[in-house]
């Protein structure tokens, strides 16, 4: 694995950078490291290292005393900054419904006590969260990836460090890896996924950690029992036993520094105990999930302890030919539109790619009522093709004039149905100080309402419809007419 490093980072410039760059550029730092610009970003930190995506790492303070790790159990030398000038920016700046702000370019995240997945209550092996202070405030970072193997289309790749804080799950018994918390906030699945019936899908760690460009250089990947994760923890098996040798861990459950890793000072502020580097496996028991300690040994622990970090894994895709656009997330600028009798050509937006570059677009039955089709083919670097649908309805209908009779009220449109892009009318009609409306259609442009109260009045309206492949397309409704006196 060692020896084909730059083999694969070879492969990364060529399938990642490149597809997704508006610009497509690569830039050798005077280090040797590779850099990807663009959507997609890969950096060769060292022969076995590579940086993927980005994470709230290291906090920012006004004096050194606001830091939760200020005067702790560990040593904190490098886990804030002090910065006076970016900490006054950061307590004005504005924040997303996630806690995030950009300044000059760079990501932050704000968060509070009520975000940690635990606070101690002022035990000082634990980040502090003083009561004095509302919000603690983390610069985004690349997150580091061990590289464990590769191939001409994969990179298995491993956090280096505890990049978070979470409960492998809140029950005591009878959880899986697939009915997990755990596994929910790494993927953003929704309530119905785990056990607790939380619902992760607008916080979760992927969407936190990637952009949706990131993420489709992410494979699902297949694990126990047929299920399939985006990111996963490893298992037991992954990192000792007979298989963990290709990944460059100890066979043997004993002392194993290749297996150890350090805490960042956000997943301390999450919860993680801050003098400890255990992280959770998952491969679970009937009462257990298995964890590795800081030393590196493999132990069993309850679903529900507390000092145990996250060391997400995941796939990345490698290989070209696998770039599809099937997976990409597919945005038309509108969904609906009414007759004029032009072509409807919504805008297709990819995150991440460019028309003409990456996909093509193609219409269908985009001129009359009914459905249009919008297929999007990939090109260039991309394959596959995926198809979006967007609605033509008729254009809005209007009233003429109404003609009031014995016991009856003539209706007359503007325009016969067929000039709407409709083939028919709908007349909507009700006495006035009712509620209830009646209904009754036509091909006409007019229509006669019989039956009617005399010495009333009438409110009418009317729209146009059509039906399509035994689909019934309607138009708006016109504004109510109120007639005169019914004879």
């Amino acid at each position: 694995m060692r020896k084909s490093m730059k083999k694969i980072l070879s492969v990364l410039f060529v399938a990642l950078c490149i597809p997704v760059m508006l610009v497509p550029t690569a830039v050798f730092a005077d280090s040797g490291s590779l850099q990807y610009t663009g959507e997609i970003t890969v950096v060769k930190t060292d022969d076995t290292h590579i940086n993927f995506g980005s994470y709230p790492k290291t906090e920012i303070v006004g004096e050194a005393n606001q830091s939760g790790a200020y005067n702790r159990q560990w040593d904190a030398d490098g886990e804030y900054e002090v910065d006076a000038e970016l900490y006054s920016q950061l307590e004005s700046a504005e924040y997303d419904s996630d806690g995030n702000t950009t300044i000059d370019g760079t990501k932050y995240r704000r968060i509070s006590k009520d975000d940690a997945v635990y606070e101690s209550g002022g035990d000082t092996a634990y980040y502090y969260w003083r009561p004095t202070i509302t919000y603690h405030y983390f610069r985004y970072e690349p997150i580091t990836w061990r590289v464990l193997s590769e191939d001409s289309s994969d990179a298995f790749l491993l956090a280096e460090s505890l990049i978070d804080y979470q409960l492998f799950s809140t029950t005591e018994t009878d959880v899986t890896w697939e009915t997990s918390m755990m596994r929910s906030w790494l993927n953003g699945y929704d309530s119905s996924v785990n056990l607790e019936g939380n619902d992760y899908t607008s916080d979760s760690f992927i969407d936190r950690a990637f952009t949706h460009a990131e993420q489709s250089a992410i494979k699902t990947t297949s694990l126990d029992n047929d299920i399939e994760d985006k990111i996963f923890l490893l298992a037991g098996a992954d990192v000792y036993g007979e298989d963990a040798a290709k990944y460059g861990f100890s066979v043997e459950n004993s002392i194993d520094e290749s297996r150890s890793a350090t805490p960042t000072l956000y997943a301390k502020a999450m919860g993680l105990v801050g003098t400890g580097g255990s992280w959770w496996l998952r491969s679970t028991g009937s009462t257990y999930a298995l964890r590795v300690t800081h030393e590196g040994y493999i132990m069993r622990n309850g679903f529900t302890e507390k000092i145990y970090g996250v060391r997400p894994a995941l796939h990345l895709n490698v290989n070209l030919s696998e770039l599809n656009v099937s997976d990409a997330d597919v945005t038309l600028s509108q969904g609906t539109y009414k007759y004029d009798g032009t072509a409807k050509k919504p805008t297709v937006t990819i995150d991440g790619l460019t028309k003409g570059t990456d996909f093509t677009v193609s219409y269908s039955n985009n001129k009359n009522v009914g459905t249009a089709t919008v297929t999007i083919s990939g090109t260039g670097n991309y394959t596959g093709t995926i198809t979006k649908t967007f609605k033509i309805i008729p254009k809005t209908a209007a009233i003429s004039k109404t003609t009031a009779g014995k016991r009856k009220l003539t209706v007359k449109m503007k325009t016969k149905a067929t000039s709407t892009g409709g083939s028919a009318y709908q007349i909507a009609y009700k006495q006035k100080g009712t509620s209830k409306w009646k209904y009754t259609t036509t091909t006409a442009y007019y229509k006669t309402l019989t039956k009617l109260t005399k010495g009333k009045y009438y409110y009418v309206k009317v729209r146009a419809y059509k039906k399509v492949s035994g689909k019934t397309y309607y138009g708006a409704w016109s504004a109510a007419k109120l007639s005169s006196k019914i004879k």
